[in-house]
């Protein structure tokens, strides 16, 4: 059995070569934060329904992302202990982390 691990933004040092999954409301990725380049979108409550992001494989590393490392550490458990995804990192702290340490987001518009 896998299990999730935290992971602070300054040792995300990649973020291209893993899914990054944005469990945020769709509403969410227009605000101020902004989102980290590439994310996919499944809200947690659809994920928890089973709606699994495209890309997902679980041999491939997934960062599973929110506003405050919150509802992505509930996801990033689901995704290792009933998924069964092999590598899945928190955020920790979220978007507010990362923008706060001076990480590279996008902003889409809503």
């Amino acid at each position: 059995m896998s299990v999730a691990a935290n992971i602070d933004p300054a040792q995300v040092t990649s973020p291209e070569e893993m899914l990054v999954l944005d469990v945020r409301e769709p509403r969410e990725l227009a605000g101020a934060l902004g989102v980290i380049s590439g994310a996919v979108n499944v809200p947690v409550r659809d994920l928890f329904a089973g709606h699994l992001p495209d890309g997902l494989v679980k041999e491939r590393p997934v960062l599973v992302v929110c506003r405050t490392g919150f509802r992505s550490a509930k996801a990033a458990s689901f995704l290792s202990t009933v998924v069964g995804v092999e590598e899945v990192y928190n955020l920790a702290g979220g978007m507010v982390a990362w923008n706060r340490d001076g990480r590279p987001v996008e902003h889409r518009r809503g």
